[in-house]
């Protein structure tokens, strides 16, 4: 399995089912809001939202799952008790903390001497500040 292919396949089913009006991929009812077969919803994206939590995973591989659903703009869900969760199977809303895609989404790390000459000089403060 790649990270790459298959995540985005499966939700770009359910994204096709809500911008045609078709039925969901695991169900025969059709998607709420319009006749079944419409040509096109424009207003898919205001009805599609996809949330993320992850539980482990290396940083490269959590990075590798952001950047192929950067298209839908998923949230992010950070539970801090998982352990309440998985021994007596409660979720307190107090563990949970929810965090919007402009708030979680970053970039892969690039070397410094890549970088605009202004951010060049903010690291060479850093590293003499070190």
């Amino acid at each position: 399995p790649s990270v790459k292919s298959d995540p985005p396949p499966a939700i770009t089913r359910y994204r096709d089912a809500l911008a045609r009006n078709l039925p969901w991929p695991h169900s025969s009812v059709a998607v709420p809001g319009g006749p079944g077969g419409a040509p096109y919803n424009p207003d898919w994206r205001g009805q599609f939202h996809l949330t993320l939590s992850f539980a482990d995973g290396s940083n490269a591989r959590q990075y590798a799952i952001q950047a192929s659903l950067r298209p839908y703009r998923p949230n992010y869900m950070h539970f801090w008790q998982l352990k309440t969760y998985w021994h007596e199977g409660k979720v307190s809303y107090d563990d949970v903390e929810f965090h919007s895609f402009e708030d979680m989404e970053t970039d892969p790390p690039v070397d410094a001497s890549d970088c605009e000459a202004d951010v060049r000089l903010v690291v060479d403060e850093m590293k003499r500040f070190k």
